[in-house]
């Protein structure tokens, strides 16, 4: 998705896998979201039978870096922000209404893409999933464990996603 973005004109800036780079993406789901719902149309069209919500980046750790974000209002944007990207992700399963395109959810790495060495404990991890799996639950017909650098980040995102709903695959 920041790559589709990026081409229809989010910007992205930052050294490739940093939190920073990723900024521009997260705040698109409340800013410009006709543009992400667009970004998913796009992949419909082009085949994709399964969207990923536009998530990826909606994490505590890159939404720091906002300014007018305060620590103590952190888990209140994340909601805000996975929701509307459910939201957009909805909105284009909707928008092609003959194509049968499933939303999988992102649970993504809370810290830096592809750094093990940055992943945090399993509780806090856990805590941090449960937030975005219960934000995003009501738009995903599954979940998605995305680059998860350690398997103990892999089982703390599983667990968010199994506490939240544990018939959902």
């Amino acid at each position: 998705m920041g790559h589709q973005l990026k081409a229809m004109g989010i910007k992205i800036e930052g050294e490739v896998g940093t939190l920073s780079r990723f900024l521009g993406v997260a705040l698109a789901n409340s800013t410009q979201p006709d543009l992400v719902r667009d970004a998913h149309v796009a992949y419909i069209d082009a085949g994709a039978e399964v969207i990923t919500t536009n998530s990826y980046a909606v994490i505590p750790g890159c939404l720091k870096l906002c300014e007018d974000v305060p620590e103590h209002a952190l888990d209140a944007k994340v909601r805000e922000l996975v929701g509307a990207a459910g939201r957009a992700a909805r909105a284009a399963v909707a928008a092609r209404p003959e194509k049968n395109v499933r939303v999988a959810g992102c649970l993504p790495p809370l810290a830096e893409s592809y750094r093990a060495d940055k992943v945090g404990a399993f509780e806090a991890n856990r805590a941090q999933y449960a937030l975005i799996a219960e934000s995003v639950a009501p738009y995903a017909d599954l979940f998605l464990c995305e680059t998860m650098s350690t398997a103990a980040e892999a089982a703390a995102a599983a667990a968010a996603a199994r506490a939240v709903d544990g018939d959902r695959p």
